[in-house]
């Protein structure tokens, strides 16, 4: 009777033993493929974007580097909306799969086969990026913003430096000026500052001359 009990229990601890390793949660799968889309034509937006691609598969983040030219830094300036442009976009898709499938069928294809379509004359150009994760999109993008910003802080802190310079200089020829002659400041017209140049007489006003000349009395 011991014996058997002593079974049971070893019975019931390797059931005990399968019942936890049968209730392991399984791990996802999260093997994610971008796609990189190296030119977008004019009128395509993210929700045609995400609506094309979308036939193919679950599509997760996509993002659209805006184009920005000197007449959109103009309209930036006057706090007007640039025109909506992109230069280049990535896709992300939830398996990596389909993402290499996309782009294998997509690129070097027409974008939209009908003729009235404003991006018929457009075609794909794609391609699947290999171990690419949005985090590192995000990295990149962090880093182009941090640079840029430092060189509109670097552009701003020049402009300073060249605009003081001037108004350095400006104050000190004006005291320079002052000290010598009393002039007028530098920033000030004065008849003084103005050239004159002697003109060589024409041959109409020598013959002129020449006449007054010869004509007073002796």
């Amino acid at each position: 009777m011991e014996e058997i009990e002593k079974l049971e229990v070893k019975n019931n601890r390797n059931d005990d033993i399968e019942m936890e390793e049968t209730e392991k949660p399984k791990v996802k799968n999260n093997k994610t493929g971008i796609l990189y889309i190296s030119s977008i034509p004019r009128f395509m937006t993210v929700i045609k974007i995400k609506e094309i691609f979308g036939q193919f598969g679950d599509v997760g983040r996509v993002f659209l580097s805006p184009e920005i030219n000197y007449k959109d830094k103009q309209n930036l300036l006057k706090k007007k909306k640039p025109s909506r442009k992109f230069s280049e976009g990535w896709v992300e898709f939830k398996r990596k799969r389909v993402a290499k499938q996309v782009a294998l069928k997509l690129n070097n294809v027409r974008i939209d086969e009908r003729k009235k379509s404003k991006f018929y004359d457009f075609i794909w150009n794609i391609k699947y990026l290999h171990g690419f994760k949005w985090v590192h999109l995000s990295e990149r993008l962090s880093y182009e913003r941090a640079v840029h910003q430092q060189r509109v802080r670097s552009e701003i802190a020049r402009a300073k430096r060249e605009a003081s310079y001037f108004s350095q200089n400006i104050d000190k020829s004006d005291r320079i000026r002052k000290r010598v002659g009393g002039g007028a400041p530098l920033n000030e017209s004065s008849p003084k500052d103005i050239p004159v140049y002697r003109q060589r007489e024409t041959d109409s006003a020598i013959r002129e001359r020449k006449k007054l000349s010869s004509a007073k009395p002796e």
